[in-house]
């Protein structure tokens, strides 16, 4: 008995090994881009809100900022410490919310051994392009805006997850997640959009089999507040209209590049999560009869050949920034807008079969209303953040149904693969590090009197593994501030 005891506690060891290497991973962070702006025009709680009035005004309803810059007061070191505390804890809940258990079940242990290593990594499966990993986990601005509402959303849906799986919520669990829950509205449009969808779908299902509690209809009605507050927020609508103002073609035109701009990521190097949802549809629609699930299934698994075969050929590659969008694009696009409207159908149809498979479609509905602000306006890289996240707990789900021996190495060697990924940003994280110590050299000779020029090239950084803005002249005022920098002291900034 204590031996099974102990081979449980196992599962903590990839949790651990994960959390030290993140600390070492941020012991070489550095302020980048709008950091500055917010330690700057922060400083003290009511600095603090007063930004935030503005920035509601002007910009949006989002709190991450707010966030961010209370995290300032402690400098970097308090958002050093606490992030990789939120990464390991993000893992913990992908981990609980597969299993319904923290601790590896009885008859699973290897199995849940490599779920457990596969969610502590889960960093290293976000990937380089478009900034994904560098500005949701190496720019304190950028995690706060994306890896902490995920913390908090994968924490605050537990009471709608866990009833929609039939299973029980901890104590302690029923006071934190509607707070949560609240905490991870607040911080982010997108977020909020994702629980508004993936909440409304499950109070829905419960109404139908008539098991909808009060507590969980507080809970939407507090989701439905905060949708309220942040779709009529007037910054938004004003942000909205200078991202549009420079373009003069009409709302069909803006609507098409939005659409090829956003879903050109799946044709190029973020093809494996769209090969990734399209398997998962597939392996549940396999038990599903009639010609509709085989017609379903067989055009989803064009997509599953189309997706990698387009990182060869690119005839079937589409591309945002060709001068030219003949026939082939319009087929291209329309192929990939209907691929992922097909998965709602694909997922509808086994939770139809089976009941204990509702939380797929929710899960499904959840992701796509995270990206409806995104594909509005074509937006690429860290707004595809909870997109990645919510598909891998999708995948890992799927995983776990196929209980199959194959998937347990498969995870295994998925852990191995992004312990590697991680393990080998080291030099080009302390290579940016030493550049910035470059930068911080240069500012201790001005404040000393010894040069009046400070030079601060961003081509010296490696922006694969830092905020790709992180020191442009349009922080130059922000920069000062943060280092007590006189007008008399002439900033050079790259190009």
């Amino acid at each position: 008995m204590l031996k099974t005891k102990r081979k449980k506690l196992y599962v903590f060891i990839p949790y651990a090994v994960a959390l030290v290497l993140f600390f070492l991973l941020y012991s070489y962070s550095f302020p980048q881009g709008d950091d500055f702006i917010f330690a700057s025009r922060g400083g003290t709680l009511p600095r603090i809100w007063d930004y935030y009035l503005n920035y509601y005004a002007y910009a949006g309803s989002r709190m991450a900022n707010v966030l961010a810059s209370i995290l300032f007061l402690c400098g970097l070191s308090l958002w050093k410490v606490l992030t990789p505390l939120v990464i390991e804890g993000t893992g913990l809940l992908l981990f609980y919310c597969v299993t319904g258990h923290i601790l590896p079940r009885e008859n699973h242990m290897k199995q849940d051994l490599a779920l457990a290593a596969a969610c502590a990594f889960f960093p290293g499966f976000v990937p380089l392009a478009y900034q994904l990993f560098a500005d949701t986990f190496l720019w304190a601005d950028g995690s706060c805006n994306y890896l902490y509402p995920m913390f908090f959303l994968l924490l605050g849906f537990l009471p709608f997850w866990n009833t929609l799986r039939n299973r029980p919520l901890p104590k302690i669990l029923k006071i934190i997640c509607p707070v949560s829950l609240l905490i991870s509205c607040l911080l982010h449009e997108q977020t909020v959009l994702a629980l508004f969808a993936f909440c409304g779908i499950c109070v829905f299902i419960f109404w139908r089999e008539k098991r909808c509690s009060k507590y969980l209809v507080f809970q939407f009605a507090m989701v439905c507040a905060a949708t309220i507050f942040t779709f009529t927020c007037p910054g938004a609508y004003y942000r909205l209209g200078l991202v549009n103002s420079g373009k003069q073609t009409d709302f069909l035109h803006r609507l098409f590049y939005s659409f090829l701009n956003y879903f050109s990521q799946f044709s190029n190097e973020l093809w494996i999560f769209a090969s990734l949802l399209g398997l998962c549809a597939v392996f549940l629609l396999h038990k599903c009869p009639g010609k509709f699930a085989r017609l379903l299934s067989l055009f989803l698994t064009l997509g599953l050949v189309v997706a990698p075969l387009s990182q060869v050929f690119p005839i079937l590659k589409l591309q945002a920034n060709s001068s030219y969008h003949g026939p082939r694009t319009l087929v291209l696009l329309a192929y990939w807008v209907f691929f992922f409207a097909a998965l709602i159908p694909a997922f509808l149809l086994p939770a139809r079969q089976s009941p204990k498979k509702l939380y797929f479609p929710a899960l499904y509905g959840g992701i796509v209303a995270s990206q409806l602000i995104p594909l509005a306006i074509g937006s690429v890289g860290r707004p595809l953040f909870s997109f990645l996240i919510l598909t891998l707990l999708l995948v890992l789900c799927t995983a776990d149904e196929a209980e199959n021996p194959m998937i347990t190495r498969t995870e295994f060697c998925a852990a191995l693969c992004s312990f590697c990924i991680l393990a080998g940003a080291f030099p080009s994280v302390t290579s940016n590090f030493a550049s910035y110590q470059a930068i911080e050299k240069q500012i201790e000779k001005a404040k000393l009197g010894e040069t009046r020029q400070i030079t601060m090239d961003i081509n010296q950084f490696n922006t694969q593994y830092c905020y790709y803005r992180s020191f442009v002249r349009d922080y130059d005022y922000d920069i000062r501030q943060f280092y007590g920098l006189g007008k008399d002291i002439q900033l050079n900034f790259s190009k």
